[in-house]
């Protein structure tokens, strides 16, 4: 897979999240960092994202299970 950059756009309409939940995730590690791709410009790593989406899933699977 390649590790194309993403911005916020893509990623808020990608993973559901509002911005502000998206922030408070990322401040405490859950969720991955933004990079700097420029000098007013930050992105995310798509591969990255994908690896968080799939955690979520298989977090929501594990819990059905234990239900």
């Amino acid at each position: 897979m390649k590790n194309k950059v993403m911005r916020a756009k893509e990623v808020l309409e990608l993973s559901g999240l509002s911005l502000s939940t998206l922030a408070r995730l990322e401040a405490i590690g859950r969720f991955p960092k933004r990079r700097r791709i420029g000098k007013n410009a930050v992105g995310w790593i798509e591969s990255e994202i994908f690896s968080w989406m799939d955690s979520i899933l298989n977090d929501g699977r594990k819990e059905a299970d234990h239900e």
